[in-house]
C-alpha cells in the first residue's frame, strides 16, 4: 500500500495526546486499511468517493502475561469503620472528601471517599497516594484544590509528601522547601491570606515540632512569629471565618495533654487560654458551624474513653452546648465544617474498645442528625445473592448465623453500601435459598425451603415480598446439598437443577412451576447454576464438570484445560464476557487459600491478583452488570469486589441533526467493548435508504478541539443547518449502507500502552435533501480503551 503524506494521513500539530499517536501508528501499519481515501480529513467535497468498505484496526501481538494482571479483588471499605483518616470540604463542588485513615484489623488504608450529602462514594483516581493516617488536609478554594501533607505510613513513619486533588485525580507536588516529615499535625485555610496554614505534630518519637508553615499553592513557606503554642500532636485546627483567625485547641505535649487555646491571625500567635474550657483532650473534632458562627469542639479523648461533649467558641470563651442527641463517644473521627447542606459533618472515629467505628452525623446549629447510619449485613453463611439490573442493586436474602439462628432479612448493596429493607411482608428463615431475577416481569424470584417441609416461591419487587400461592413446587432440597436456580433471558424463565437425587430439572415462567424430563443430566446433584448470555444457555457447574441447558436436554462441555476442584463459586461476568469461578484450595489442615479462575476461549485460566478474599467456609457472589463488577460476601460480613482495573466503556453524547429519515444514531452493536486485543461493533441507524446515501464514520482524539474549530462545532455555516461536529477530525472510514443501517466494525490492538485511552467516535452520511449541503451527522460516542 502506497504511504501518503504526512498532511494527507491527517496529523495536526499539538492537539493529539501521547497514545494517540502510537495508537494511529498502529492503525496506519494494518494491511486492512484498503483505501487511501480512509485516512484524510473530512473533505465534504468527495463524499462522493466513500466506497463500499469496512476499516479494521490491525492487531498486533498478544497479551498473555499482561491480562493476568488486570483484574484484582477489592475489599469494599465505604462502610467499613475507620479512624485517623483525614478529610476536607470542596465547597465549589459541595462535597467533602475524605481519604486514608485505619479501617478494620487495623489496616492502613489509601481510599479516597466522596461525601454528596447521602452517601460515601469511593472515587478512583489512576495515581493513588500511599496509604496513611494521622495526615491533614484543606481545601484551597483560590486554585480550586484539595491540599494533603504529610501522615503516618504503614508501619508508623512520618511522611513529608504533598498532594493534591482536583475532583478527578490526585498529583503530587515538589515543592522546593516543604515541613520535614510528620504526624498528628493540624492543617487550616487562612481564607483573608489564602493560604493553608500548618502547625506542628509528631517525628514519630515523643518529640513534636514547634513550627508553622504557609503552603502559598507552589511552595511552603516557614513563618518565624516571635511567640508560638508549645510543640504537640492530635490537636486541632479551624478557621473562625467572623473574625478573621484560625483558632488552635488541644492536643498532647511533652508535658501532657492540654486544654489551651490559641489563634493565628497571620503574624503572630496569641494564647487566649482562659476562664472556663473543655476538658484536656487530644484526637477531638474542631470545626467552624456555618449556622451558629462559631467554632465547635467535640469528642476526643484523655484516656481509651472517647468524649461526646459539644463546646463553642466565640472569640473569648468556651460554652458547653447540650443538645437532645449526640454521636457516641469517640476520637480520631472525621469533624468538618461542610457548608449549609451538611453544617458540620462526622465521620467514624475511634471506639471505646479502640476499635474504629462508622455512622455519618451532621450539625446543622440545632441538633445532631445520623444522616448515613452505619449498617451492614450480620455475619451470615448459607445466604442468596442477586442482581436486580432494574434497580442497579445487588440483594442478598436469609442464610444462617451462628449467633441468630436462620435468618430473615432483606438486604441491598448499591455499589458502596449495604442498606437493609423493612417490607411489610416477608419470608420465613431460610438456609440454603436460591434467587434469581426475572428480567421480563422485573421481579426478583426466591424459592427455599419453608418451616415445614414444603417449598415456597416468593418474589420480591423492591419494596415488598409476595408469596406465591402455586399448585405445584420443586421438592424441597436437603439443606446440605447445593442446588442452583437462574434465569434464561431468551427463554424467559427460571430454571432449577439439583439438591435431591433424583436430579430434577424445574422451569418457573412466573405462573407455573413445570418439571422437564430430559434424555441427559449432570452426574452430580450439588453446585451451581448461572446463565451465559453468549452461548444463551443455562450453565451447571459443580467443580470439576460443566454442563448447559437448552430447555430440552443437558449436554456437557469440554474445555481445553479442566476446571478447578474443590469449592467453587462461579457466575457470569457480561462485560468481560467470562465466567469467574472463585475456588478455595486446602493447602495444608486448617489452612487454605482462595483461587480466581476465569474461562476465556475454552480454557481455564488462573488469574493472578494482588490482593484476594480471605477463605471462609462459605460464601456468595453475584455481578452487577450496571457497575460491571462482581460482589462477594463471605460468613466474616465483609464485602468484596471483583473487576477490571481498567474497565472500557463506550458512552453516547450529544444529539445527532434531523435528516430525510430522522435522526441518524451511532451507538454499540452487542456486548462487546474496545478491551485490548478485541473487536467492538459500532452501528449507524436511521440512514436514508438508496445508493447515493453513502455513510461514514469520524475517529477522533478529542472532543473540544478540530482543525474546523473548537468542539461542539455548529456547521450550519457549511449549509448543515442543526448538525454540530463532536469529534476531532483525525480519521475518516466509509461504511456500507444496508437498508437504512451501517456497521463499524473496530478491533483495538494489543498494545498495553493504550490502556485508558479515550477516543471519540461520530457517523454521517450523505442525504442530498436533508440541507444545503446534502450531510447529516449523528451523535458523539467516548470510548475508552480497557484492559481485561
Amino acid at each position: 500500500m502506497a504511504v501518503a503524506s504526512r498532511a494527507d494521513r491527517g496529523f495536526y500539530k499539538c492537539r493529539l495526546p501521547s497514545r494517540t499517536h502510537l495508537w494511529l501508528h498502529l492503525m496506519e501499519s494494518s494491511s486492512l486499511l484498503k483505501d487511501d481515501r480512509c485516512r484524510r480529513p473530512l473533505d465534504c467535497s468527495q463524499l462522493g468517493c466513500i466506497a463500499s468498505a469496512l476499516v479494521t484496526i490491525s492487531l498486533l501481538g498478544t497479551l498473555a502475561t499482561t491480562i493476568q494482571a488486570q483484574t484484582e479483588w477489592k475489599q469494599i471499605q465505604i462502610l467499613e469503620e475507620r479512624g485517623n483518616a483525614a478529610a476536607a470540604y470542596d465547597s465549589l463542588r459541595d462535597r467533602v472528601v475524605l481519604f486514608g485513615g485505619v479501617g478494620k484489623k487495623f489496616r492502613v488504608l489509601a481510599e479516597t471517599l466522596e461525601w454528596d450529602g447521602e452517601k460515601w462514594l469511593e472515587i478512583d483516581s489512576s495515581v493513588v497516594p500511599p496509604e496513611r493516617f494521622e495526615h491533614a488536609m484543606v481545601f484551597d478554594p483560590v486554585r480550586r484544590r484539595i491540599l494533603m501533607f504529610g501522615g503516618a505510613d504503614l508501619d508508623g513513619d512520618p511522611l513529608g509528601d504533598t498532594w493534591e486533588w482536583d475532583g478527578k485525580n490526585w498529583f503530587e507536588r515538589d515543592p522546593v522547601d516543604h515541613p520535614a516529615p510528620r504526624r498528628g499535625h493540624a492543617m487550616v485555610w487562612d481564607a483573608v491570606r489564602k493560604r493553608a496554614v500548618l502547625f506542628s505534630g509528631s517525628d514519630g518519637t515523643l518529640n513534636s515540632h514547634a513550627d508553622t508553615w504557609e503552603w502559598d499553592g507552589n511552595n511552603w513557606l516557614e513563618s518565624s512569629p516571635a511567640n508560638s503554642p508549645p510543640p504537640r500532636t492530635w490537636h486541632r485546627m479551624a478557621y473562625d471565618f467572623d473574625r478573621k483567625r484560625a483558632v488552635l485547641f488541644g492536643g498532647f505535649t511533652r508535658d501532657g495533654l492540654v486544654n489551651d487555646t490559641w489563634e493565628w491571625d497571620g503574624q503572630e500567635w496569641q494564647d487566649l487560654s482562659s476562664g472556663f474550657r473543655p476538658p484536656r483532650r487530644w484526637m477531638h473534632g474542631l470545626a467552624w458551624d456555618p449556622y451558629r458562627r462559631r467554632v465547635l469542639v467535640q469528642g476526643g479523648t484523655s484516656s481509651r474513653l472517647g468524649f461526646n461533649d459539644l463546646w463553642e467558641w466565640d472569640g473569648r470563651d468556651w460554652r458547653r452546648l447540650l443538645p437532645e442527641e449526640s454521636p457516641p463517644g469517640r476520637y480520631g473521627h472525621i469533624y468538618v465544617s461542610a457548608g449549609k447542606r451538611d453544617g458540620v459533618l462526622w465521620y467514624g472515629g475511634i471506639g471505646d474498645d479502640e476499635r474504629a467505628r462508622d455512622g455519618t452525623w451532621s450539625w446543622k446549629g440545632g441538633a445532631w442528625l445520623e444522616v448515613d447510619p452505619a449498617q451492614s449485613p450480620p455475619p451470615r453463611h448459607s445466604a442468596a445473592l442477586s442482581y436486580d439490573e432494574g434497580r442497579a442493586v445487588t440483594i442478598m436474602y436469609g442464610g444462617l448465623s451462628g449467633f441468630r439462628g436462620d435468618l430473615r432479612d432483606t438486604w441491598e448493596f448499591d455499589g458502596s453500601r449495604w442498606i437493609e429493607r423493612h417490607p411489610e411482608h416477608t419470608p420465613c428463615p431460610m438456609t440454603n435459598p436460591v434467587m434469581a431475577y426475572d428480567r421480563a416481569r422485573e421481579k426478583t424470584v426466591l424459592v427455599g425451603p419453608s418451616l415445614g417441609t414444603d417449598t415456597e416461591t416468593w418474589e420480591w419487587d423492591g419494596d415488598d415480598w409476595q408469596l406465591r400461592q402455586l399448585s405445584v413446587n420443586p421438592p424441597n432440597r436437603l439443606p446440605y446439598f447445593s442446588y442452583g436456580m437462574a434465569y434464561d433471558s431468551v427463554r424467559e424463565c427460571m430454571v432449577l437443577f439439583g439438591g435431591t437425587s433424583a436430579r430434577e430439572t424445574w422451569e418457573y415462567d412466573g405462573n407455573q412451576w413445570s418439571r422437564i424430563d430430559s434424555p441427559n443430566v449432570p452426574s452430580s446433584v450439588s453446585g451451581t447454576v448461572f446463565y451465559d448470555p453468549e452461548r444463551q444457555r443455562i450453565v451447571w457447574h459443580d467443580g470439576s464438570e460443566t454442563w448447559q441447558w437448552d430447555g430440552n436436554d443437558w449436554s456437557e462441555r469440554i474445555f481445553a484445560s479442566p476446571p478447578p476442584v474443590a469449592m467453587w463459586r462461579p457466575t457470569y461476568d457480561f462485560k468481560r464476557q467470562r465466567i469467574v469461578l472463585m475456588e478455595s484450595k486446602k493447602l495444608s489442615p486448617g489452612v487454605y487459600e482462595m483461587n480466581t479462575w476465569e474461562l476465556a476461549d475454552g480454557e481455564w485460566l488462573l488469574r493472578a491478583t494482588e490482593s484476594r478474599p480471605p477463605s471462609p467456609n462459605n460464601w456468595v457472589m453475584e455481578y452487577d452488570q450496571n457497575r460491571g463488577q462482581i460482589v462477594f460476601t463471605n460468613e466474616d460480613g465483609e464485602t468484596w469486589i471483583y473487576r477490571a482495573k481498567n474497565q472500557a466503556s463506550a458512552e453516547a453524547f450529544g444529539i445527532g441533526c434531523i435528516g430525510t429519515a430522522g435522526v441518524p444514531v451511532l451507538g454499540m452493536e452487542g456486548g462487546d467493548l474496545p478491551w485490548l486485543e478485541n473487536t467492538f461493533n459500532l452501528r449507524l441507524e436511521t440512514l436514508p435508504s438508496g445508493t447515493s446515501s453513502l455513510p461514514f464514520g469520524i475517529l477522533g482524539f478529542s472532543d473540544s478541539d478540530s482543525t474546523l474549530g473548537l468542539l461542539p462545532l455548529d456547521l450550519s455555516y457549511l449549509g448543515m443547518t442543526g448538525c454540530e461536529l463532536m469529534v476531532s477530525l483525525d480519521r475518516i472510514c466509509p461504511l456500507v449502507n444496508q437498508g437504512g443501517s451501517a456497521l463499524w466494525e473496530l478491533s483495538v490492538p494489543a498494545s498495553p500502552d493504550l490502556i485508558g485511552t479515550q477516543a471519540y467516535v461520530q457517523a454521517g452520511v450523505s442525504d442530498a435533501s436533508a440541507n444545503a449541503l446534502g450531510v447529516v451527522l449523528t451523535n458523539g460516542v467516548k470510548v475508552t480503551i480497557g484492559a481485561k
